[in-house]
């Protein structure tokens, strides 16, 4: 399925085109479902070009799209027949990514608490503060090593999606 292959952006246009051997646009109308946990289910329909199924979401739509990780099902319907239903291969994750023109803040929610439990850490160890609370915690220079626990958690949490730092000097000349 093609939908593997789209990148997938909240506040932009989302098109591309589905053959479908099985089951051509000129017999059977597509769609895909989105699912995230808790949240109403996201229905993307094609339209026919011939037999080529074909995707065309407008950004307006598309905006309104909740960031994240969604579990897809593709879904064909029979022209003459409603109650013919099939499904298109297996069900699958994609991942919708932040509009990064109009999102406030992209990162996600363990690489906050990386930012977090490395701030708490460096305020703490260059004695700026006393105390520092996180998560209902509080923390002083003496709780480095349960810092460190709860920053190494949120570090494998956030896996391949962590932040990667570049790292500058400037030198006045």
């Amino acid at each position: 399925m093609q939908i593997e292959k789209q990148k997938l952006v909240a506040g932009v246009d989302w098109d591309w085109e589905e053959s479908v051997a099985d089951y051509p646009a000129s017999t059977h109308s597509l769609k895909y479902l989105l699912k995230r946990a808790n949240e109403i289910t996201i229905t993307l329909t094609a339209t026919a070009d011939g037999d080529a199924h074909v995707f065309e979401i407008d950004r307006t739509l598309t905006a309104a799209y909740p960031k994240g990780y969604y579990i897809y099902q593709a879904i064909v319907t029979s022209l003459t027949d409603a109650a013919d239903v099939h499904e298109v291969g297996e069900p699958g994750l994609i991942q919708v990514f932040p509009d990064l023109t109009t999102e406030p803040d992209p990162r996600t929610f363990p690489v906050k608490m990386i930012d977090a439990y490395e701030t708490a850490l460096y305020a703490l160890a260059q004695k700026t503060m006393s105390s520092i609370s996180i998560e209902g915690h509080t923390y002083t220079y003496k709780d480095e090593d349960r810092l460190l626990e709860r920053l190494n958690y949120w570090e494998r949490k956030a896996g391949k999606f962590k932040r990667k730092r570049t790292l500058i000097q400037f030198q006045n000349t």
